[in-house]
């Protein structure tokens, strides 16, 4: 990693320091919650993985960092359904205002019953911004060929291998898992770990952490080591590209393409965004920068790839983009490049929209896609076919096409000005740009849409002791300056739940179980107050709602103090 001083201009006064260069200052405490800003779920859903940013210069870096969830929902749980918290111990009431929860806060490092919930910690640059995981597949493809060189395959909810030699049966489309004993079509594919990316702005640079079997490699040495300079990519022109670029600036959000290859980082203080190309053996490139957007790029997302194009091998992985300084959503498009005697891959601007469904619709901040009425009418098509190969599914290509023309994509926008949920879909002739047409009043501040799961019950008539539950999916909104989560009915746009948060909600991650329905927890980052807080998603509960459990001790910023 070359040597760099990035000048940061965040918000507030606890940075009225000025910029540091990576380096300076004591070593980050990696056994702590430090303004978290990034927080996801493990695919075997075993671990809980959080980004920790350094906000207030106090360190000379951030942190990343691994937890047992598997032991840390038994102690949400134990502890909130005992009487006075258990070994915890309940909190005041007075205590609760600024950060809900009855239960006193659950340490990292020393839990009730002993041992320990933090399994890795490892150094990451100062000033990060988000986490990105991909899982990463063998599936025999030949990534020469724009094909898809699958095998094709059959099998169930519970019993994913279905008739597999090895590994695990991928639907072609997603799944509802509401129900074990579902069956569906999909392909071979072998899971290789999955590999998490981290936007940083102090060095400006694309970290990226591999896993394997519970283990995390970023060429750190040691147990709490920091990333390698060869897992800190962006910085390296003459490595990287052939373009001579560097990544600008401030990085912000991330998103993917379905396939892992194309990764787009957005600018927040400039109108630029990144695209790093993905390579599983070598690591992400920094490949090429767009310039021209509107300045304040934040939010970005990946629109779903239609399972026709995918077949075909005629895809083209677009991302939608939204903006603090402008009331517009922007269209990426990502171009490979492979046809050129030395390829160049490159985002290209395909279109942008205006937002007039607000009196202002200035400062959009976090952007979702939701591709679940097309992937319904996909799966039809699958079902359709005669077999499970590829040809078989290739016979059905012109029932695809007519679900990207006939059936538009959700997109939901979080804007501040006003404060609101915007709601859109795309057009019916197959343009991937929306249009909104709803906009849902919110308390000041939203910042992020994530999409994501409850437990609900089965039927609104059941008993309340009746068990049964189903998965379904929600939005849920933060605002940030309000301390709101919104949860929304993302098919009807009603608002289900308003939940009183901790201060600063910045980042949230769902974890809802793939078999049965043993549980349904929330995790969301509290920035300002560096902990993580365990809300209960099961709407058949008492407690659904509320938070069970603190991960990490509240502990307000210094400026406050």
């Amino acid at each position: 990693m070359r040597s760099q001083v990035t000048c940061l201009s965040v918000w507030g006064a606890l940075l009225a320091a000025g910029c540091y260069p990576p380096g300076d200052g004591a070593e980050p405490p990696l056994d702590r919650i430090y303004f978290p800003v990034g927080v996801a779920v493990s695919p075997d859903q075993s671990q809980l993985l959080v980004v920790n940013s350094d906000f207030d210069l106090q360190f000379n870096a951030g942190s990343f960092q691994v937890f047992d969830l598997t032991r840390l929902r038994e102690l949400a749980r134990e502890t909130h359904d005992a009487e006075g918290c258990g070994a915890l111990g309940e909190r005041s009431v007075a205590d609760r205002a600024l950060t809900p929860g009855r239960c006193r806060a659950v340490s990292p490092t020393s839990p009730p019953g002993g041992g320990t919930l933090l399994q890795e910690s490892i150094s990451i640059g100062a000033f990060a911004t988000d986490i990105l995981l991909r899982e990463r597949f063998d599936d025999g493809d030949d990534p020469a060929t724009p094909e898809r060189e699958l095998t094709g395959c059959q099998a169930s909810v519970g019993a994913e291998q279905g008739d597999c030699a090895e590994g695990v049966c991928r639907p072609w489309v997603a799944v509802d898992a509401s129900e074990p004993g579902v069956s569906y079509r999909g392909y071979c594919a072998v899971p290789r770990g999955f590999r998490v990316f981290i936007p940083v702005r102090g060095d400006a640079t694309l970290h990226f952490i591999d896993s394997q079997g519970g283990d995390y490699d970023c060429g750190q040495r040691g147990a709490s080591g920091a990333c390698d300079d060869n897992h800190r990519r962006g910085d390296d022109p003459q490595q990287e590209n052939t373009r001579g670029l560097r990544m600008p600036p401030e990085p912000y959000g991330i998103a993917a393409s379905a396939d892992s290859e194309a990764i787009v980082v957005s600018h927040q203080s400039e109108g630029r965004a990144s695209l790093f190309v993905n390579s599983w053996v070598s690591g992400p490139r920094l490949e090429f920068v767009v310039d021209g957007l509107p300045s304040g790029a934040v939010g970005v997302a990946a629109s779903p790839e239609p399972l026709g194009a995918q077949l075909s091998g005629s895809r083209r992985p677009s991302f939608l983009m939204s903006f603090r300084n402008s009331p517009s959503i922007e269209l990426l498009r990502y171009f490979d490049d492979t046809e050129s005697s030395v390829p160049r891959p490159f985002l290209n601007r395909s279109g942008s929209v205006p937002i007039t469904i607000n009196s202002l619709s200035f400062d959009s901040r976090g952007i979702g896609v939701d591709a679940t009425r097309r992937q319904q009418c996909e799966a039809r098509c699958v079902a359709a076919a005669s077999g499970v190969s590829r040809e078989a599914l290739e016979e059905q290509l012109g029932c695809l096409e007519d679900c990207v023309t006939d059936v538009s994509l959700d997109v939901y926008v979080a804007n501040r000005s006003p404060a609101s949920l915007l709601r859109g879909q795309t057009r019916e002739d197959g343009s991937e740009l929306p249009l909104f047409y709803d906009s849902l009043v919110l308390s000041p501040g939203p910042s992020r849409v994530v999409q994501g799961e409850v437990l609900a019950r089965c039927s609104p008539t059941q008993a309340a002791e009746d068990p049964c539950r189903r998965r379904e999916a929600r939005l849920f909104v933060l605002c940030f300056d309000s301390r709101k989560l919104y949860v929304v009915q993302p098919t009807t746009g009603r608002v289900e739940s308003v939940i009183q948060t901790g201060r600063g909600p910045h980042a949230f991650a769902t974890d809802v179980s793939t078999a049965g329905a043993s549980h349904a927890l929330g995790y969301l980052a509290h920035f300002t107050d560096s902990y993580i807080g365990v809300l209960d998603l099961d709407q058949g509960s008492p407690s659904y709602g509320t938070f069970i459990a603190n991960l990490g001790t509240p502990t307000p910023p210094r400026a406050s103090k």
